[in-house]
């Protein structure tokens, strides 16, 4: 493995402008790719043999509905309570409408009776949630579905009620991303390793390196997902991984580089000997 790391380092050192052309061309094509077909992840995952998969497809069987999970709306008043005739009647007519959306197949009314005796309808009566039966999974519900459950809900929203989705509908609609921890944890990253090496290059490398190869990593799973089930956790568990590690393995091949530049050797020699010895380490570690 050393011997053919040393050969793979020499070449990209001697060819870097042919290896640095090779990696654009791979970013933009796989980015090209994930533009025009998109990426797919899916939660409607099976685990063929469990006992979990065997109580899942007997409530596909014999409650269809229920297998999808229930999603709540919820519906809460800073003034007055939901009982109150205003607020009744907007509940009321929000329920109405949902039950007419498409793949909705029930909504209970929490400030009805039958609701109330449920537990839907909290005790200070401001606060309460309409349980929603879905006939798809939550693989298959697409955001405008589930917006257009939420937006029947305007009789309620017009009346002062606040109202928000949980289940796989507020999970669809949710747009708040992990963009800005991730931000910051480049930014610190570029704080600590300017310190630690002493060098605007060598602290621009590990991140560059980790971003490039996190885009394509992610572009990948992305695609993998047509074919094979990938839920939506998995980009965010990628891009978790894909920076720590991959600034770390970076750092590790720049700290050694630097320590063979120190002695007097070589770059290209420098380059050929660190990934064969800490891109050894690198490969070994996964």
């Amino acid at each position: 493995m050393a011997r053919l790391l040393h050969r793979l380092g020499s070449f990209c050192a001697r060819r870097r402008l042919l290896v640095i052309a090779v990696w654009a061309l791979l970013v933009i094509g796989i980015g090209a790719t994930v533009s025009a077909v998109g990426a797919q992840t899916n939660n409607d995952l099976s685990l063929p043999g469990t006992d979990s998969q065997e109580a899942k497809d007997l409530l596909a069987d014999r409650f269809p509905p229920q297998q999808n999970g229930v999603n709540p709306i919820v519906f809460d008043v800073d003034t007055g309570t939901l009982t109150d005739d205003d607020h009744r009647q907007a509940v009321t007519a929000s329920v109405k409408a949902m039950r007419e959306v498409p793949h909705v197949y029930s909504v209970t009314n929490p400030t009805s009776s039958s609701g109330q005796t449920a537990g839907l309808l909290a005790k200070d009566q401001q606060t309460a949630f309409a349980p929603v039966l879905l006939d798809i999974g939550s693989g298959d519900l697409t955001e405008a579905e589930a917006q257009r459950v939420l937006d029947a809900t305007e009789p309620a929203q017009r009346a002062g009620i606040t109202v928000a989705a949980g289940g796989s509908i507020g999970s669809t609609l949710s747009t708040e991303g992990t963009e800005t921890s991730e931000v910051v944890g480049i930014v610190a990253a570029m704080v600590i390793l300017s310190l630690v090496l002493g060098s605007l290059v060598a602290m621009g490398l590990p991140i560059v390196t980790a971003v490039v190869g996190l885009g394509v990593a992610l572009s990948v799973v992305g695609l993998v997902g047509h074919a094979v089930g990938i839920p939506s956790s998995g980009p965010t568990l990628a891009t978790m991984i894909g920076l720590g590690v991959g600034i770390d393995y970076a750092l590790f091949l720049i700290t050694r580089h630097q320590d063979n530049l120190r002695t007097g050797m070589p770059v290209v020699d420098s380059v050929a000997q660190t990934v064969a010895t800490s891109g050894s380490a690198v490969v070994f570690a996964g």
